[in-house]
């Protein structure tokens, strides 16, 4: 059974929106796509129609061992193509105060979100 909304939740939503004076925001952007290590770069990308697919590189996977033009062979893949953004294994777990194992264990894409989150923090304390 739903419990009835209390008459005054207007005024609580309000005081519950209402931020001290000394509150402050960092907006920034921070991005990293194949290709492009920043917005303006992804942009410019965009603006010209380059496209960042990629073969495999060698230093991400042998592709031999992974690629078929055959559909049907098992365990294989018929694309040997991809969006790859440079340097993701160079992440510095330390920095983060984080362990090389747990970081070999981390989905990239944190380490990217830690990455990108501490580039935004650089920008804005050294404006």
């Amino acid at each position: 059974m739903l419990s009835k909304v209390p008459e005054n939740i207007s005024e609580n939503i309000q005081d519950s929106l209402v931020m001290p004076n000394d509150s402050i925001a960092i907006i920034g952007i921070a991005c990293r796509f194949p290709g492009a290590n920043n917005y303006h770069q992804f942009w410019r990308n965009l603006q010209q129609g380059i496209n960042s697919i990629t073969e495999i590189p060698s230093e991400r996977w042998d592709i031999q061992k992974f690629y078929s033009t055959k559909p049907e062979e098992p365990n294989k893949s018929i694309s040997k193509w991809g969006g790859f953004i440079e340097g993701i294994d160079q992440f510095d777990a330390q920095f983060f105060g984080i362990s090389p194992r747990e970081a070999q264990q981390m989905d990239p894409q944190q380490r990217l979100m830690l990455e990108l989150k501490q580039f935004i923090l650089n920008l804005y304390y050294l404006l």
